[in-house]
């Protein structure tokens, strides 16, 4: 599935998103894949902060989105983070 998840419009996986269906680690990592995969042929990523976007995906898993609060029930999400 997460092989897939690349396909997926942006509005296609937030609904995944939002059904439980996906995590954003999961998405975090389809988008990191494919970009390892075709960057060298299209070289459009100058910075790549993968790292940093996986932190922000295994955040919100614990603590949810401001609007959907996970486990943690802190509201924060991507609020408060640098990009």
């Amino acid at each position: 599935m997460a092989a897939d998840l690349w396909r997926l419009t942006a509005r296609e996986m937030v609904a995944r998103l939002k059904r439980g269906e996906v995590t954003p680690v999961d998405a975090i990592e389809a988008a990191a894949q494919r970009i390892e995969a075709t960057d060298g042929a299209v070289n459009a990523m100058v910075t790549r902060c993968i790292d940093r976007a996986r932190a922000v995906a295994a955040a919100l898993e614990r603590t949810g989105h401001p609007e959907q609060p996970g486990p943690g029930t802190r509201r924060q999400g991507l609020q408060g983070h640098r990009h």
